[in-house]
């Protein structure tokens, strides 16, 4: 399988996430649990599918390498295109490239905002806890003394 082959694929994976991710973002605006479990799944064998082809990337990439001569450990994608001579080839790998850096910025975006969002649902729902069920703590007195609880006291009647 050729390089282009293999960031081809990638790059389609990464749009793949991308829509997953923005399924993901919808799901959590709802707060609808299955949809996000589900979500999470795809997310996690798309994932694991990308670190497969980044193997094959890396091993094409170091027999380019060997075969270009001059780069030594472990070749970056423009390292590589640095030492290639002038082609078809090349110009169709820079394209891909500039494709896949867009598409990675993209899902990189929609990850930030699905974690703000996953902290901000979880910030909410222990405030939310903490009205229903508050701990145990000082509370102040109409007197204006501090009275320590020793006891959880819910502000949910539960005799009804």
């Amino acid at each position: 399988m050729s390089l282009y082959e293999i960031l081809k694929l990638q790059n389609e994976k990464v749009i793949e996430l991308k829509e997953v991710a923005q399924e993901h973002n919808l799901a959590m605006q709802k707060n609808d649990i299955e949809t996000i479990l589900t979500v999470v799944k795809r997310q996690e064998s798309l994932i694991l599918l990308l670190a497969q082809q980044d193997k094959k990337r890396e091993a094409v990439q170091e027999q380019l390498a060997k075969h270009l001569g001059g780069v030594e450990g472990n070749p970056t994608l423009s390292q590589l295109l640095e030492k290639s001579p002038e082609s078809k080839a090349k110009s169709e790998l820079i394209r891909m490239a500039e494709k896949s850096k867009e598409n990675l910025k993209a899902l990189n975006e929609l990850n930030q905002l699905n974690n703000v969002l996953a902290r901000r649902g979880l910030i909410f729902s222990q405030q939310l806890r903490n009205l229903i069920q508050p701990r145990d703590g000082n509370t102040y007195q109409g007197t204006g003394e501090i009275k320590t609880q020793d006891k959880v006291i819910s502000v949910i009647n539960r005799t009804i």
